[in-house]
């Protein structure tokens, strides 16, 4: 049996199918998950339970604080850069010059028109070697700025959402 629903964005359609034996599932999910279709790929996985599909109010809440909270005491802001640099292009030079650094990163996030980039970090203890190293670096011409992420909300004028 298959129930199809829709939604308004296009390519975000999804299928709910029952099937007569547990075994078949398990054969369906190995199979067809992640096999290409019509140009994309399929995701194929057993539906999630209440519990799992609307969390509390305050569940979300208190998870994305502590999101906030260590993603902030993880992070460095490299500032003055140049408009031309993308995470790529910052992974690629910290891979030549750092590589001690460049396998401690988790994430690299350009906002301000690509002026600045928030680099996350593997753990908070490298985050002290990273504010050394790359404070007063030249990359791609400019010499930037690095410094300890401030939390969101601890600057002046800002606000957190």
């Amino acid at each position: 049996r298959k129930m199809s629903h829709r939604t308004k964005k296009p390519g975000r359609e999804f299928d709910y199918h029952a099937f007569r034996s547990p075994n078949s599932v398990e054969t369906a999910i190995n199979v067809l998950n992640g096999r290409k279709f019509l140009g994309r790929a399929l995701r194929v996985q057993l539906p999630k339970t209440a519990e799992e599909a609307t969390p509390s109010a305050a569940a979300i809440f208190k998870g994305k604080q502590q999101e906030r909270t260590t993603n902030a005491e993880r992070q460095v802001l490299l500032s003055d850069m140049a408009k031309i640099a993308e995470p790529e292009i910052i992974r690629e030079v910290l891979r030549g010059v750092a590589p001690h650094l460049e396998d401690k990163i988790e994430n690299i996030k350009m906002v301000s028109g690509n002026r600045k980039a928030f680099v996350t970090m593997r753990s908070v203890e490298d985050v002290d070697a990273a504010v050394t190293f790359l404070n007063g670096f030249a990359l791609l011409g400019r010499t930037i700025a690095c410094n300890r992420a401030q939390a969101p909300g601890m600057m002046p004028y800002s606000r957190v959402a």
